[in-house]
């Protein structure tokens, strides 16, 4: 889970030039597309999820394809290890000086929760989405910020 994590996260490093994505307005804009892609995940979803976030995500298609892959297979370890999906629930959101905001929310299932974040970033007036990270760390909500 790690290793996919750090390549969705390079990925989003090396490549925003390389692909257009398109800008959020504001702050409750980026919210809302991070609660709808919480949404699809919560009714197992991966593939809308993460689809949903595309337009504004400067990353080039395969590397979605690719990332949309293993999540899936990573996902079907979920229920033996966490128990059955009962829902997702917003933790928190975070905006630092007008440039990153992080927004996190847990995935939660009968045994354990998965940690969600989605950072966007601000380069002038616009938002992008700049990434999405998930765990299994929820302990980490209580260490200085998710």
């Amino acid at each position: 889970m790690r290793l996919l994590a750090l390549l969705v996260v390079v990925a989003g490093l090396i490549c925003p030039s390389m692909v257009h994505a398109a800008g959020l307005k504001d702050e409750a804009a980026a919210r809302a597309l991070a609660d709808k892609a919480m949404a699809m995940l919560a009714k197992e979803d991966v593939k809308g999820a993460i689809e949903s976030v595309v337009p504004y995500w400067p990353l080039p298609r395969p590397e979605v394809d690719v990332a949309v892959v293993k999540i899936i297979e990573q996902r079907k370890l979920f229920p033996g290890r966490f128990g059955k999906p009962v829902g997702v629930q917003f933790v928190e959101q975070k905006t630092v000086a007008g440039t990153l905001l992080r927004i996190v929310y847990f995935e939660k299932f009968e045994n354990h929760a998965i940690r969600w974040i989605f950072l966007f970033y601000r380069p002038a007036s616009e938002w992008r989405f700049n990434f999405f990270n998930f765990d299994d760390k929820i302990h980490a909500v209580f260490e200085h910020g998710s």
